[in-house]
């Protein structure tokens, strides 16, 4: 087998790989990508009166999860339990409050509520099921945003709050999701151009 027979499969390889090079790609770019999506959902929360910075950390929590190899599936998990831990935190520290009267203040009460939830959250993330032990806290410091923080009548109730809670998490996940859609995937064209590299054995 001659040299020039040898390298032809390589140098087709090669042609075709700069052929993908050079075509236009008619996916967005993540700057692109990102700020349409970013936008639509302070319209989404202008309009509804939902809180964006939930969808925002959501959108997060999900971005770290897919850099860090983490399944969606324990992602929405460990959200779920966060924003359930915040839920359990509020109605401990509102048990307490009315336990203790209304001559100490609040923050002692919802102090003693964190020191008993906290280490569940810490003592669940050592689970094969709740590995994401950072969505976790994020979907329990949205609850307690949400509750404290929003406008909207229906987050006054601690329900409420945990609905609302779960519903911008879950979306900014979506919005993830529609993002890595919506960008071009650079990693198999990376593949491609390992694959062009010569063969150690056919230099030889």
């Amino acid at each position: 087998m001659t040299a020039t027979s040898t390298n032809a499969p390589l140098t087709r390889t090669r042609r075709r790989v700069a052929a993908d090079d050079t075509a236009p790609s008619r996916s967005m770019t993540p700057e692109v990508s990102a700020t349409i999506l970013a936008v639509s959902a302070v319209v989404v929360g202008g309009v509804t009166g939902l809180p964006s910075y939930g969808v925002f950390l959501g959108w997060a929590a999900a971005s770290l999860a897919q850099r860090a190899g983490i399944r969606s599936g324990v992602l929405v998990r460990c959200l779920i339990a966060g924003s359930a831990l915040g839920t359990v935190c509020l109605l401990g520290s509102s048990a307490l409050g009315v336990l203790l009267g209304p001559g100490v203040p609040a923050w002692v009460s919802a102090a003693v509520a964190l020191v008993v939830v906290n280490p569940l959250l810490i003592l669940l993330g050592r689970s094969v099921r709740f590995t994401a032990v950072p969505a976790m806290f994020i979907g329990f410091s949205s609850l307690l945003a949400i509750h404290f923080g929003s406008t909207l009548p229906l987050t006054d109730s601690i329900l409420g709050a945990l609905l609302v809670a779960l519903a911008t998490n879950l979306a900014g996940v979506g919005v993830n999701w529609l993002g890595t859609r919506m960008t071009p995937d650079t990693k198999p064209r990376a593949a491609s151009r390992g694959a062009a590299r010569p063969d150690s054995r056919l230099r030889a």
